[in-house]
């Protein structure tokens, strides 16, 4: 006969037998009668230290309206006098939960919310319910949520959402001119003889704020030319997107088109195809819209008279097209922007890894669909909306 060997491994064999050398008698003792249990399980006011005074909240509890409007309520939390500290000083406090919770004086409030949330800086609901399970006042919760959401630290450093104002699209003709420097004599005088000597003088420029848009020579030329300079605001390459959209055709074409290193040569080329590639959303060229078609027909002799009747028949017909948006991203205005009296402005140049992504707030001194002028220490700039975000603030007084 064999003997069946037991299931257990040599490690556990060991602790078996360990353990059989031990007595267990399981017993229930109740709460009542267990007494270091319930000692350590009730919970005093005095249990509280967050660097308030309660011996001064216990002395303005007895002269504030509410906190005695509570005590002679017949409805609401159960009041009760908790005694506090060795002083023999009695809190009215809350013990409908089990744990006593003082009820805070109107003074005391704002004081009792920095000390909790401070620490960590919570969102809204869970700050409510941080402050709600240690204090009780009328009011709580909408006292908390107005102050959290009025932080300006948290509205500096979070982003919930940034601003993205709408794309606003409209056709242009395009032109390109190669510059052997990026300065502003060489800028100027490729404006003048490519621009303004096919199309003209423009009524307005748009334009970013390199250092040859920002010289004297070019205010100068705009100014003796009656033209108005818009400047992008910092950072925003978007308000000028059909500028850089255009560069981006360009240079893929000139990319794709590319076989040695003469690339001056290529870019009239490639204009030409550019202008004249017909757009689906369009069913024309660009150079169709801005001359007309001057191809004559086979069938029928070329005259003057009959082109120019064609021309104003297709005129008369002609009505604007609304061009096709291919992939925009949809747009996010917060709301109560275009009434705050205060933003914050998103910086968009480098920063540290810990520091806000929003600095202010500054005060708006006129307001716009797609700009805003601000004070910023005294300097007014006019910034995009897409960099701001509404300051909600517990005080109207100036800040900056």
């Amino acid at each position: 006969m064999t003997k069946v060997a037991e299931p257990w491994s040599a490690h556990q064999q060991r602790h078996l037998s360990y353990i059989s050398e031990f007595t267990t008698d399981l017993q229930h003792v109740a709460g009542k009668n267990n007494h270091v249990a319930d000692c350590l399980s009730r919970a005093v006011a005095g249990a509280v230290h967050l660097g308030l005074d309660y011996n001064r909240m216990a002395a303005d509890q007895t002269t504030d309206p509410d906190v005695q409007l509570l005590r002679t309520s017949t409805t609401g939390p159960q009041i009760e006098d908790v005694f506090f500290g060795d002083a023999g000083t009695t809190l009215l406090c809350d013990v409908s939960t089990g744990s006593p919770r003082p009820i805070i004086p109107t003074g005391w409030r704002r004081q009792v919310f920095d000390a909790i949330r401070g620490l960590s800086h919570p969102g809204s609901k869970a700050s409510q319910r941080l402050v709600a399970a240690k204090f009780v006042w009328h009011g709580l919760k909408k006292d908390v949520r107005d102050w959290a959401n009025t932080c300006l630290e948290c509205q500096r450093d979070r982003v919930h959402r940034h601003t993205k104002a709408p794309l606003e699209l409209f056709p242009v003709p395009s032109e390109a001119e190669p510059l052997t420097l990026v300065a502003s004599v060489e800028m100027t005088r490729a404006f003048i003889s490519t621009w303004v000597a096919h199309f003209g003088t423009a009524s307005d420029i748009s334009s970013d704020r390199g250092a040859q848009f920002t010289s004297e020579l070019w205010n100068a030329v705009a100014q003796s030319l009656g033209v108005k300079l818009n400047r992008t605001p910092a950072y925003n390459p978007q308000a000028n997107g059909l500028c850089e959209r255009f560069h981006r055709s360009v240079k893929a074409a000139l990319r794709a088109s590319r076989k040695d290193s003469n690339l001056v040569d290529k870019l009239p080329w490639v204009m030409f195809g550019i202008r004249t590639a017909p757009k689906e959303d369009l069913q024309s060229s660009s150079t169709e819209l801005v001359y007309g078609d001057f191809v004559p027909r086979t069938t029928v002799p070329w005259s003057a008279t009959l082109q120019r009747s064609t021309l104003l028949d297709n005129a008369r017909l002609f009505a604007p097209v609304p061009t096709s948006r291919h992939c925009l991203p949809q747009s996010h205005i917060p709301a109560g922007i275009q009434t705050a009296d205060y933003v914050f402005i998103c910086h968009n140049a480098h920063r540290g890894p810990l520091r806000p992504p929003y600095e202010g707030p500054f005060r708006v001194l006129e307001s716009g669909d797609k700009h805003f002028v601000v004070d910023m220490g005294g300097k007014l700039e006019r910034l995009s909306i897409d960099r701001l975000k509404p300051a909600h603030l517990a005080l109207p007084g100036p800040l900056y």
